[in-house]
């Protein structure tokens, strides 16, 4: 399925309940740490995470506190890509854009969740919307790395806390 799970004591993240901690889900799973994801699914490759000019779609995923405090965090995002991707996106938190708007897209070195405050057995849910624009005044450059593209477009979605 193209995703990697690092284990701890034999198990995966997946496979241990613990409680008193942070974590991520998504429509996928539950993480606790480090895990390649499948951000950028969609209808045109059969959800698989391909991408080309004219593809988009929203990746959805919730941070849990599940600490006895009150935890301080925020994300940050790092595109890595041997090939200058013209991808966009924009960030809602709660159904509300924090980051770009209805007509607003930003890069990916644009892309940030400032420091949010999230209470004992909290939960904040977040959509990432992205584009790849078929139309971006880019279209022989965006075309011959469509069709070149060997290697992968990735998007690290990071989140640093700390108890407050």
């Amino acid at each position: 399925d193209g995703s990697e799970e690092k284990k701890i004591n034999g198990d995966t993240d997946t496979d241990v309940e613990r409680e008193g901690i942070v974590y991520v889900d998504d429509k996928n799973g539950r993480y606790t740490y480090q895990k390649t994801l499948k951000i950028f699914e969609n209808a045109a490759f059969k959800y698989t995470n391909k991408i080309a000019p004219g593809v988009s779609n929203s990746y959805d995923f919730k941070i849990h506190n599940e600490t006895e405090n009150t935890i301080r965090y925020d994300i940050a995002f790092t595109e890595s890509s041997e090939y200058p991707i013209n991808m966009r996106y924009r960030l809602k938190r709660e159904g509300n854009y924090i980051v770009g708007s209805d007509s607003e897209w930003v890069s990916a070195s644009e892309l940030a969740a400032a420091f949010k405050e999230l209470p004992m057995d909290g939960v904040d849910s977040y959509t990432l919307d992205w584009e790849w624009p078929y139309e971006s005044g880019r279209d022989a450059l965006d075309t011959e790395i469509g069709e070149k593209m060997l290697s992968e477009y990735s998007l690290e979605i990071k989140i640093n806390f700390e108890e407050v």
